[in-house]
């Protein structure tokens, strides 16, 4: 799995990453069970806050687009696929 996130400039590092992960799981990019990187490697490589990618993780966390597994690291959850209205 590859992951690109660009974080352009110096402010608002969360929101970015926020919406390039987020936007990634909803198109299929990153799919159901994708293993993401460790918040410590991912920080590093994109020269921000580990707090920055570990707070946005819980946050997608919290929204159920990601799952923690103590010990094993961060998946992207399996996600419902949306009904189409009946008519």
């Amino acid at each position: 799995m590859e992951l690109h996130v660009v974080i352009n400039g110096r402010k608002d590092l969360a929101d970015q990453l926020y919406r390039q992960l987020r936007d990634a799981i909803e198109s299929g990019r990153l799919a159901a069970g994708a293993q993401l990187p460790p918040s410590r490697l991912l920080a590093e490589q994109l020269g921000i806050s580990r707090k920055t990618v570990s707070d946005t993780y819980s946050l997608l966390t919290y929204e159920n687009f990601l799952i923690g597994r103590i010990g094993r690291g961060t998946f992207v959850n399996a996600r419902p696929v949306k009904a189409e209205p009946k008519q």
